[in-house]
């Protein structure tokens, strides 16, 4: 006997003849299969299919009983990191093992663009810093110190060389994008005044300036540019000394300013002046005493207070005067001789044992 199958595809339920056989007679018979289609489980994936690049997003199969991603997991949900465009599918099996396919693209969002530039200030100093350029549709903050600032700029003082951060954010999309921004701060400099800081009247200070590159000094004569301060002041003052230290920040130079107060003390001189007679007569010792100084020294080299010396001619005394400060200070006094008067007297004559009125006329010169 010959048996016939017939073979179908059936798209829903159906009754059809699919058996028919034949035997050794030429007779034939058929008898009906009752054949069941079951629907194709209708797979879907869910989920967000566009996140910020570099994040996860949660992906999940419906509809079936199993599933096989193109991932190779076997779970229902599952987390694809999406750094590209990509096509994700799943293949999900029902209860009557039938099977079917659902497959989504999923595509990162961009970061929001946008720039900073690193900054340098000097010690003591704020800087305002803001965004160098970006899209409109972004807001801002910053992180600094732990401190969140919710704006497009940030002013701070920091008192060390430091990093704050500026975080981005696309309200499109809510993705952020935080970039750092260092402030570089530098020190300011330690400025010295070398030299002596005092002077006699009429003297000149030398001071030499130490610990910067430029310098200012700044006194009530005006200011003077240079390392070297030598000018006569007048009178005691407090100097101000201007010191600037340049740093080199990429293509820009940071000039760092301090100020040093110099206390100079401009001493007078000392004022001398005499006791002791201004006339005697020719080749008679004189005394001289100076005062108003520490020590002395006569025109002579001597170098006492008082000096006594005999004169034959009107002489100026002259002498230097130093005080406890070391500044000298000079004086003279005048002296002058007297010539002996003119002394005439007639002579007279007379005999022993007797007596005689003499004459004498004298005239001061």
């Amino acid at each position: 006997m010959r048996i016939i199958i017939e073979e179908y595809k059936y798209a829903a339920a159906d009754v059809k003849d699919v058996l028919k056989g034949i035997d050794a007679n030429g007779c034939e018979n058929s008898i009906n299969i009752p054949v069941t289609v079951n629907a194709l489980p209708e797979v879907a994936i869910t989920g967000d299919l566009n996140v910020c690049g570099g994040t996860k997003t949660t992906l999940t199969a419906n509809n079936a009983n199993t599933y096989v991603w193109s991932t190779g997991q076997t779970s229902t949900s599952i987390q694809v990191e999406v750094s590209g465009t990509e096509t994700i599918w799943v293949e999900g099996t029902d209860l009557n093992k039938c099977k079917n396919r659902a497959e989504v693209e999923v595509s990162p969002y961009a970061y929001p663009n946008f720039s900073v530039r690193d900054t340098a200030i000097c010690f003591g100093n704020s800087v305002e810093m803001g965004i160098a350029s970006s899209e409109s549709d972004y807001s801002y903050y910053w992180t600094a110190a732990g401190d969140t600032t919710y704006s497009s700029t940030l002013t701070v003082a920091p008192a060390q060389t430091t990093t704050v951060y500026v975080h981005g954010r696309s309200e499109a999309t809510g993705c952020v994008t935080r970039k750092p921004l260092r402030i570089e701060v530098y020190t300011l400099p330690t400025l010295a005044a070398e030299g002596s800081k005092t002077i006699c009247f009429g003297k000149n200070f030398n001071l030499k300036a130490k610990g910067a590159d430029e310098y200012v000094w700044h006194s009530n004569l005006g200011d003077v540019i240079g390392d070297t301060y030598a000018e006569d002041l007048k009178s005691s003052q407090t100097i101000t000394l201007e010191g600037t230290q340049n740093h080199n920040f990429g293509e820009a130079v940071i000039g760092c300013t301090n100020t040093l107060p110099v206390d100079v003390v401009v001493n007078a001189l000392p004022v001398i002046s005499f006791a002791g007679d201004v006339k005697v007569c020719e080749n008679t010792p004189v005394s001289v005493t100076a005062k108003g100084a520490n020590t002395y020294e006569w025109f002579d080299g001597t170098q006492t207070a008082t000096i006594t010396k005999a004169i034959s001619d009107t002489t100026e005394f002259t002498v230097v005067g130093t005080d406890n400060n070391g500044c000298q200070g000079s004086g003279s006094i005048t002296v002058y001789t007297l010539e002996p008067p003119t002394i005439s007297a007639e002579d007279a004559a007379l005999c022993l044992g007797e007596s005689v009125m003499l004459s004498v006329n004298a005239t001061a010169k």
